[in-house]
């Protein structure tokens, strides 16, 4: 079949650009090259009614709530009952944080799909909702799955991709991941990892997959346009005029702020590398674990504009623009990414897309997404090491000035580009 006239049907638990970055960057990434080799894409949501699919993408938390809703769909699935699904192919606006929206043919609707999902986890032999048959679509066309969801289709291609395995080296949540992700990669025919690492990973919990999975490594999400705004000297003062940081004298940090990306141990050893100088501050940008701030006594390190004669050297800028992201990285001394562990590391590329010199972790994927373009943190959990490390990218310029030029060289293998030739070679099977 030619594949001009090949569907793909996108899947996934949460699309939101605001969370779980890297599922979604991905998912718009592989959106973006599909549509330029001329597939037609495709959404499935759960809305109850096509003028409803808007809502349940911005509030997916909350669009379905009805308990009932639930149990009805529960028992529908025990009865073997397939969901329906409505094909619309009239096309919404954008929305903030929903870019993607313009690159889909049409959207896929069936009402608790996603809830139903996850009861063929604990009946595994009961396929009902799972068996997926979409009219319109053939036996080339794909069913692409960004989250581990369970899904089976004797009729479609169906791809799942794996962005990391952390919640199953995780022995309170391994139980639950588990049975979710073994069932959705059985039914997949092909299985794709963003990294040799996470594939690697993956196939220690799953050896039997081996021939199915494959590595495909994300491109940099960079907006073209922005990248190039962010050029600009002006732009660059006004954002560095709002967030009250001079060119060239703080360090920045842009991610979760959880207990996996080491903030706590990152904020303590940046406080004893620059001995709290107001001169040389930290930002972080990122959503705010709050429990984990708190239980660590993060906020002890932190500024506080309210009370300026308390003020310390890490500031929490709050939620920043792409475009303002962007002219941090390019502004900062440094950027620092002392993570307990990633799937693949998107932050970092994106730092050395913008000429930024990194301070990162030596750990699971970093090693192979860096390949010695970074100074790198052998023990993230050693603050002295990081203190250390934080004083080394202050004081020797003539280190970061070679970061920089091996960043620049080390970038150039996650050009779009690249990305689309092997989205091309993956998807024809």
């Amino acid at each position: 079949m030619d594949k001009k006239l090949r569907k793909i049907l996108y899947c996934s638990y949460e699309f939101r650009s605001s969370y779980q970055r890297g599922i979604y960057q991905f998912t718009k990434s592989m959106m973006d090259a599909t549509c330029h080799l001329g597939y037609e894409n495709y959404l499935l949501t759960q809305a109850r009614e096509p003028s409803e699919i808007i809502q349940s993408l911005v509030d997916a938390d909350h669009y379905v709530d009805n308990k009932f809703e639930e149990l009805n769909a529960y028992i529908k699935f025990l009865l073997g009952n397939r969901n329906n699904f409505e094909i619309c192919t009239s096309k919404s606006s954008n929305v903030d944080g929903f870019e993607y929206l313009s690159k889909l043919k049409g959207y896929v609707n069936s009402p608790l799909f996603y809830n139903s999902s996850h009861y063929s986890v604990l009946f595994p032999n009961c396929i009902g909702m799972t068996n997926i048959a979409l009219d319109g679509f053939g036996e080339n066309d794909i069913i692409f799955c960004s989250s581990p969801m369970t899904i089976k289709s004797n009729k479609h291609k169906v791809v799942q991709v794996v962005h990391d395995v952390m919640h199953l080296k995780d022995r309170s949540k391994w139980e639950r991941y588990m049975y979710r992700r073994i069932s959705a990669a059985n039914f997949a025919d092909k299985i794709l990892t963003v990294s040799n690492h996470t594939r690697n990973e993956f196939l220690e919990f799953f050896p039997h997959l081996a021939e199915r999975t494959s590595v495909i490594y994300q491109p940099v999400p960079v907006d073209e346009v922005l990248l190039k705004l962010s050029e600009d000297l002006t732009v660059q003062d006004q954002v560095l005029k709002k967030y009250r940081v001079k060119r060239g004298c703080y360090m920045y940090y842009v991610g979760a702020l959880n207990a996996g990306k080491n903030i706590h141990r990152m904020v303590e050893a940046y406080h004893l590398a620059t001995r709290g100088d107001l001169s040389r501050p930290l930002l972080l940008s990122g959503k705010v674990d709050q429990n984990y701030f708190s239980q660590h006594k993060v906020y002890n390190y932190l500024s506080s504009y309210e009370q300026p004669e308390k003020s310390k050297n890490v500031h929490l800028t709050g939620y920043v623009t792409d475009l303002e992201k962007l002219c941090l990285l390019r502004c900062c001394r440094a950027f620092v990414f002392p993570t307990l562990g990633e799937g693949f590391g998107i932050p970092v590329i994106e730092a050395q897309m913008c000429g930024a010199p990194v301070l990162t972790s030596n750990n699971t994927s970093l090693p192979e997404v860096v390949r010695g373009s970074a100074l790198f943190i052998n023990d993230p959990l050693n603050i002295s090491e990081l203190c250390n490390s934080i004083i080394k990218m202050w004081t020797d310029g003539k280190l970061c000035e070679i970061l920089i030029c091996r960043g620049n060289k080390n970038i150039t293998r996650f050009l779009k580009y690249n990305f689309e030739q092997n989205v091309q070679k993956l998807l024809i099977y």
